[in-house]
Formats: C-alpha cells, sequence, structure tokens
C-alpha cells in the first residue's frame, strides 16, 4: 500500500436545475404573461372594433400580436375608454403593459439559459 500517492476524487455532477419547481413555475409565469394578452386581442378583434379604431392600418396590430401584445392590448383599450385617444394617465397603463413585455421576453431568455 502506498500512502503517499494522492487519489483524483471527480466533481460530483453539475446539478440540473431545470427540473426544479422553481424552473416549472417561472415557464408557467411566463407561458401566461405570452398566452392571456393575445386572448384578450383576440376577443377585441372578434367582439370589438377596438383594434380597428386604434389603429390605422392591420400591420402594427399583427407586429404586436407577435411582439408586445400587452402594449397593443393596453393602448387599444386606452383608445376605446376615451375620446379616440391615448392621453394623460393612460399612458401610465401603456407604460406599464410595454414593461410586463419587456418582463415576460427577459424572463424567456433567462429561462432558456
Amino acid at each position: 500500500m502506498d500512502y503517499g500517492v494522492i487519489q483524483h476524487v471527480a466533481p460530483p455532477p453539475p446539478h440540473d436545475d431545470r427540473s426544479s419547481s422553481g424552473h416549472f413555475f417561472g415557464w408557467f409565469l411566463v407561458g401566461s404573461s405570452m398566452f392571456w394578452p393575445r386572448i384578450f386581442f383576440l376577443a377585441l378583434w372578434i367582439f370589438g372594433s377596438q383594434l380597428g379604431r386604434a389603429f390605422d392600418s392591420w400591420v402594427i396590430p399583427a407586429i404586436g400580436f407577435f411582439v408586445l401584445p400587452w402594449t397593443t392590448v393596453a393602448y387599444a383599450f386606452m383608445w376605446s375608454i376615451s375620446s379616440d385617444r391615448v392621453s394623460g394617465v393612460e399612458w401610465i397603463v401603456v407604460g406599464f403593459a410595454a414593461l410586463a413585455d419587456v418582463l415576460t421576453w427577459a424572463g424567456v431568455l433567462a429561462l432558456r439559459r
């Protein structure tokens, strides 16, 4: 027996955090944040005329549906409750919706890592 030899011990395998309940809950929140504004968007399109009045063409709502759904829905809703414009405090609501869109996309990027 040789007592002068140091044996190499392999480090434990890295912990895969993607299977934890916190990771699942994060994807649930991000998925909900991406799902619900699109449902509201479709409901506005089907049952109301807010989208047609708030935007001049179909291009901005189409881009908004895929990229900034919270902002697009908030802008159309704020447009419909005032006198065909967004002004004053209504911009704060649209700003919070834009923040929700940014946080949703940041959540997607953080969970993909």
